[in-house]
C-alpha cells in the first residue's frame, strides 16, 4: 500500500514511533475494558474519532478496512447463540430468531464486537497517517524481534 498524499495535521507529523506506542496503548485499552462498560466504549471511540477527525482520515478508508471483523462476527455470534441461559432473569429473548438467549452472553458478544471494531479502526487509522512500509520500520526502531518484524512484513 502506498502512502497517501500528504496533507499536514499534527497526527501525520508525529513520528511513527510515537504512532505505534499510540495505538497500542489505545487497542490494550480497549481490550482490558470489562463486558458491559458501554460508557466506556463509547468514550474511547469518541477519542477515535476525534484523533481521526484531526488526522484527516477519510471514513471511508476506515470503514472499508472494518469489512475484515466478518470472521469475527461469525464466531461471536456461534458463541453468543450456543450459551445456555443460566435462569430466567439471565434470559433475553431476541425478536426474530425464536430463542431465548443468556443476558450475558449477548453483553459479551457486543462487547467483544465493540473491542474489536474500535482496534481494527485504530489500526487502519494509524496506517493510513503513515504508510505500511514505515509502520515496518518504525516496529524494527522500537526493537521488535526481527522475526515478528518479517511476519508484519510478509502478510
Amino acid at each position: 500500500m502506498t502512502r497517501p498524499p500528504s496533507r499536514p495535521s499534527l497526527v501525520r507529523d508525529m513520528d511513527v514511533r510515537a504512532k505505534l506506542v499510540c495505538m497500542f496503548t489505545y487497542v490494550l485499552c480497549v481490550v482490558l475494558l470489562p463486558t458491559g462498560a458501554w460508557a466506556r466504549f463509547g468514550a474511547l471511540a469518541v477519542l477515535l474519532g476525534c484523533t481521526g477527525a484531526a488526522a484527516r482520515v477519510p471514513a471511508s478508508f476506515v470503514l472499508s478496512r472494518l469489512g475484515l471483523l466478518l470472521p469475527v462476527i461469525v464466531l461471536a455470534t456461534a458463541s453468543a447463540w450456543l450459551s445456555p441461559v443460566l435462569g430466567p432473569s439471565d434470559a433475553v429473548w431476541v425478536p426474530g430468531i425464536e430463542r431465548m438467549l443468556s443476558g450475558h452472553a449477548l453483553a459479551r458478544y457486543g462487547s467483544v464486537l465493540a473491542g474489536a471494531a474500535l482496534s481494527l479502526a485504530c489500526v487502519a487509522s494509524v496506517l493510513y497517517t503513515s504508510g505500511f512500509e514505515s509502520l515496518v520500520w518504525g516496529l524494527g526502531r522500537l526493537g521488535v524481534p526481527r522475526v515478528l518484524v518479517a511476519l508484519v512484513f510478509l502478510s
